[in-house]
């Protein structure tokens, strides 16, 4: 994904950025921490945890002042209780 830059740990990653990351507090077995990314241009971060070649996860996060989907068109939904 940012094949110009060195991939970071969560802790490398959060002194580049002014809000908290928040890191999953489960993943499922057999997945790892396999990279971490900043993007400055829209103070994005960006960290994988990968099992395999064809199964990880990804997850991005950045302030909500710099995108929200607050702003964007849709249906509201309730998983396991919560909108």
């Amino acid at each position: 994904m940012y094949p110009y830059s060195d991939s970071m740990s969560v802790e490398e990653l959060q002194e580049l950025v002014s809000y908290e990351i928040v890191e999953p507090s489960a993943v499922p077995e057999g997945y790892i921490f396999t990279e971490g990314y900043y993007d400055e241009t829209m103070d994005m971060v960006t960290i994988s945890y990968d099992k395999d070649f064809d199964n990880w996860i990804m997850l991005t996060m950045n302030p909500i002042e710099v995108f929200s989907l607050a702003d964007v068109e849709g249906e509201s939904i309730e998983v396991r209780g919560t909108e």
